[in-house]
């Protein structure tokens, strides 16, 4: 059963050079990453415009952080991780049951509980500046307009009282709740309560009251967001808005986020320093947090508490809605008052999703881009044409891409080829500059005491094969070898690769689907056995639904039937596989192979 056989091997070359440009995406930012000079003290404004060039609306929120180390300038800046002990101080104390931060004197002030002592430390270098009896069994402590306040827990339950910050006895002030085994803390305008007992609730109920009347506002339940914790100690921090109550339990730190009508959504938690009695007071000094610890031992902690301190920039809105085929202008106010002459090089983080569930399907999730602001000191500009090169075309190149080393800065040429960064700070830069059809041009820029004007021809580079394509006819065991030249008729460096690929979709990855035919549907035998590949054609074998006699049919490229033929042997499911050598197709049936012609011929029967 000898045959022999002629290919005919037609081989395609694909030959590319590369170029590079940007891809249009669901969500675009103009401008994409700025600089911005304002005065020490003072403001400065952008705005960005996030565009949806989608159908479907995507929700954003914005964050940002100052990056501090110069080897991450394009990356987020080293931060410690929530519940990080930063420091701690050995106080002379060991039964801490309330903390206050006086951001007047910068100082720490603690109660004692056992020796009924009110006493503060300098963090600078950790000694007391302040010590005093009080002769009372206070809980909880807070700071307001240089006066402390503390919750008169056993001796006078019902009783808030106040001392200077030289331990001088002030007017105290009447509670509206029963202070036993009660927590208080204050922001200035509302008084904060919970009852650490778990007859009053385990801490989990918070009790609001107007601070100057003590009219009750809102009871709130924490329950869940503190997943059923025993709470030992509050505090708001109004500088916070994203979570402004904190809470403490045995051995855990709970960040919640209050809405307008008191509603409870937890925001973050993590572990800190077990309390051995429960007993606690947390503060938090401006950046961080302070826990100490009752009856174990006699630390006080700063804890990071994982929240962004840094707030030059002002977003609005810092998180919303883009309709389809629409924009959303995002006002930023800089704001430098507090902060040192200076660059700060700050990283502008976009998140998209899809609103209400996430999505994985976006085109892009993340969208990071710089914010360098310069306080107090000068400013330049980089700015020029960008054309074709002179001997071949100098008409201007609209929208080639202009990026930064330095900074995530973007800029795209306008319709006569001008570009520009402005109010950058002095310093090195290495500018790329990128245009469909070009080839990419990198240049150095020093920016010292002047603006910078510059001005690119770009190169561009054009591949001419001698042969698009070839055609040659291959016996078996043969070799053939093909020459063709390739020509550069632009004016820049052309790159170019060969690679072999299959023509039309036979190029396909392995395993990848191509395409699926329901020849049961269309022919309607449900007991589809075999199928092979012959001389353009699909060979089925079925059953014939269990009935004789077993069929044999033939398909065309797009699953269409053009024929049939009967199998001669006569059984329940027919050939059970089919195969092409060649010459004939091939088929078992129980123990017998059978061979037929593409034309349904049987010619040839082997026994098993």
């Amino acid at each position: 059963m000898g045959y022999s056989q002629r290919t005919i091997l037609i081989i395609t070359f694909v030959i590319g050079f590369f170029c590079y440009g940007f891809a249009i995406a669901e969500i675009t930012v103009e401008p994409l990453g700025f600089a911005v000079p304002v005065e020490e003290d003072g403001e400065a404004e952008v705005e960005l415009v996030l565009s949806n060039s989608g159908e479907d609306d995507i929700a954003f929120s914005i964050d940002y952080e100052l990056i501090v180390e110069e080897d991450d300038r394009q990356a987020g800046p080293r931060r410690d991780d929530p519940g990080d002990v930063l420091e701690e101080y050995e106080v002379q104390y060991d039964e801490t049951i309330g903390l206050a931060w006086d951001d007047e004197h910068k100082w720490m002030w603690g109660i004692e509980y056992v020796q009924s002592h009110i006493y503060a430390i300098n963090p600078e270098d950790g000694d007391v500046e302040v010590n005093f009896a009080t002769n009372l069994r206070l809980v909880g402590l807070f700071f307001l307009d240089g006066v402390l306040h503390a919750g008169g827990y056993y001796d006078n339950p019902h009783t808030i009282y106040r001392y200077d910050t030289e331990g001088e006895a002030l007017d105290p002030m009447e509670s509206p709740v029963h202070l036993r085994d009660v927590y208080v803390n204050s922001d200035g305008e509302f008084l904060f309560t919970c009852n650490n007992s778990e007859n009053g609730g385990g801490g989990r109920q918070i009790n609001v009251h107007n601070l100057d009347d003590m009219e009750e506002v809102a009871s709130i339940d924490c329950g869940d967001a503190v997943d059923g914790d025993r709470i030992w100690a509050i505090l708001w921090v109004t500088a916070h808005p994203q979570g402004q109550l904190w809470m403490c339990g045995i051995d855990r730190m709970y960040q919640c986020y209050m809405d307008d009508d008191w509603n409870c959504e937890a925001v973050q938690d993590f572990a800190v320093a077990r309390s051995p009695h429960g007993h606690t007071g947390i503060a938090h000094d401006g950046d961080n947090l302070w826990r100490g610890i009752y009856r174990g031992g006699h630390p006080w902690y700063v804890i990071d508490d994982g929240v962004r301190e840094f707030d030059m920039l002002v977003i609005n809105p810092e998180s919303s809605i883009i309709p389809g085929e629409n924009s959303e202008t995002v006002e930023i106010t800089v704001q430098s008052e507090g902060y040192e002459a200076g660059v700060y090089n700050i990283l502008i983080e976009i998140k998209l999703s899809e609103p209400e569930n996430e999505r994985d399907d976006l085109e892009q999730s993340l969208i990071e881009i710089s914010a360098v602001v310069t306080v107090g000191e000068p400013t330049y500009s980089i700015s020029g044409v960008i054309t074709g090169e002179a001997e071949i075309n100098e008409e201007a190149v609209v929208g080639a891409t202009i990026e930064m080393d330095v900074y995530l800065m973007t800029r795209f040429s306008d319709n006569e080829g001008n570009y520009g960064f402005e109010n950058l700070p002095p310093g090195d830069y290495t500018l790329t500059f990128t245009a469909a059809d070009f080839l990419p041009t990198t240049e150095e820029v020093t920016i010292e005491e002047d603006d910078v004007e510059l001005d690119i021809a770009l190169l561009h580079s054009r591949c001419l094969p001698s042969e698009e394509s070839f055609s040659r006819t291959l016996g078996l065991d043969e070799t053939l070898d093909i020459e063709f030249n390739v020509h550069n008729s632009g004016n820049g460096p052309l790159t170019y690769h060969v690679d072999r690929r299959l023509l039309g979709e036979a190029n396909a990855e392995p395993w990848q689907l191509r395409a699926m035919y329901n020849t049961q549907q269309v022919v309607g035998d449900d007991m589809i056995n075999g199928v092979t590949f012959a001389e353009d054609h699909f060979y089925v074998s079925g059953g014939n639904n269990g009935g004789n006699p077993n069929m044999i049919y033939i398909f065309d490229n797009e699953g269409e039937q053009t024929g049939e033929f009967e199998h001669v042997h006569e059984s329940r499911y027919g050939m059970r596989d089919l195969t092409y050598d060649g010459n004939l197709i091939w088929g078992s049936d129980e123990n017998i192979l059978y061979g037929y012609t593409t034309d349904g011929e049987h010619v040839e029967t082997l026994d098993g």
